[in-house]
């Protein structure tokens, strides 16, 4: 057999071997390529999803923050609005109360000095308070002035009191009703001004237009008020349990 027949033998046996190995090269080298892309594919959805549920625990660790900061506000909110609203009440009734009071009390000008030394020290009157009394000419008219005057003081330290609460508490409270708490104590103290110059025998016409605008007006005042304080508690208080 010469080298021409041999070489027609062999060609397409040693053809069809490479293209058998090409073949299951290219097979391991795409089997290889998936596993290399899938890999890398796995290795970038791992990264992804950790940076996501990061992100996720972050915006949930900031709606907490909110939810409990809107929280405590509301909470701090409604009870700045009851303790303006208690100082304003007590600071509006102080002032009524100089105004009219049921004042009971036994004759003092008919009492011996013992009898006067036993009833001043079981209504606790100070020992100044009780010999300025004893030697008025008219005890009965004295106390009654020195009830006045007690009144008057009360009054002013309750206005105080719901003025500063005010002050304190104002920055929890929603602005417009801040603002109406500040005019009624305004308008509580212009009228106490104006009974303290009565009580003094110093009354002007514009002291007395004051005092007569707020005795008419007071009630009204006092609800509108009201309602507006109301109005907020409750809205509060549903966003608060909501």
């Amino acid at each position: 057999m010469g080298w021409v027949a041999l070489g027609n033998l062999l060609y397409p046996l040693i053809v069809g071997g490479i293209g058998t190995v090409l073949a299951l090269v290219g097979v391991a080298f795409t089997k290889f390529g998936d596993k290399l892309f899938g890999f890398a594919l796995q290795r970038n959805l791992q990264a992804y999803k950790h940076a996501f549920e990061k992100e996720i625990e972050e915006l949930r660790a900031k709606l907490g923050r909110l939810t409990d900061r809107s929280i405590r506000s509301n909470e701090r909110e409604y009870v700045a609005i009851v303790a303006a609203w208690e100082g304003f009440v007590e600071a509006y009734f102080a002032f009524m109360n100089t105004i009219a009071r049921s004042e009971q009390f036994r004759d003092l000008s008919q009492m011996s000095d013992e009898d006067f030394a036993a009833w001043a020290n079981g209504v606790k009157l100070e020992a100044t308070d009780a010999e300025t009394i004893r030697r008025a000419p008219d005890r009965n008219g004295m106390y009654s002035r020195y009830l006045t005057i007690k009144a008057m003081n009360d009054a002013l330290r309750a206005n105080f009191d719901a003025r500063q609460c005010i002050l304190k508490q104002g920055i929890f409270i929603p602005r417009a009703l801040e603002a109406q708490f500040q005019y009624g104590i305004d308008r509580i103290s212009m009228a106490l001004a104006a009974r303290n110059a009565e009580i003094d025998n110093r009354a002007t016409d514009s002291s007395a237009r004051e005092l007569g605008d707020f005795l008419r007006e007071g009630q009204g005042l006092f609800d509108v008020l009201k309602d507006a304080a109301r109005a907020q508690l409750m809205y509060s208080e549903t966003r608060t349990t909501a």
